[in-house]
């Protein structure tokens, strides 16, 4: 569309009279106003779309996950190696240690940020898995775990860590 009108105007041009250069400059404002306007909607549309939930894994063992950000919390899933192996070995996908829902979609913007510990169940959430208020089993010195976060309408949250000397070591986001 731009180079169609840009054509036109450089016709326009080649005319030279008077006529034809006011017609010039008026589209080529026009054309300018219309990208200028389009950039601003796409800026927009690109920050509100598809961005993740902040967070943070800290503490020792049993570790805390910070969440915040905006959206709807649905999931927060802990998986790690089937057996204790060395940490060369062990891969996070192996089972599920642990995993909780939201029973409403805890909406990080109402309600502020959550700090989840884990094993213990926030208020507004249920345990899934084990199920039966089973407590998961505990994590382990040098195995290699993996954090899920599922925030509706915003990217997925993944990332490894490991427990070390009793403090947890975030290996990859």
């Amino acid at each position: 569309m731009w180079v169609t009108t840009f054509g036109q105007v450089y016709a326009a041009a080649q005319g030279a009279d008077l006529i034809s250069w006011n017609m010039v400059k008026h589209l080529y404002g026009t054309v300018s106003f219309g990208k200028s306007i389009a950039i601003v909607l796409l800026t927009s549309i690109s920050l509100s779309c598809q961005q993740s939930p902040k967070w943070q894994i800290k503490g020792g063992n049993p570790p805390q996950f910070l969440v915040a950000g905006s959206g709807h919390l649905q999931t927060l899933r802990v998986h790690g190696p089937q057996e204790k192996r060395s940490p060369a070995d062990s891969e996070p996908h192996g089972m599920t240690y642990w995993e909780i829902r939201s029973v409403d979609g805890y909406d990080l913007e109402t309600h502020g940020d959550i700090a989840v510990s884990y094993g213990q169940v926030p208020v507004g959430f249920v345990q899934v898995y084990p199920s039966g208020g089973v407590q998961p089993p505990p994590l382990f010195e040098g195995g290699r775990f993996a954090l899920g976060l599922v925030v509706q309408g915003k990217d997925t949250v993944n990332a490894l860590f490991t427990i070390h000397e009793n403090t947890v070591v975030v290996e990859r986001n």
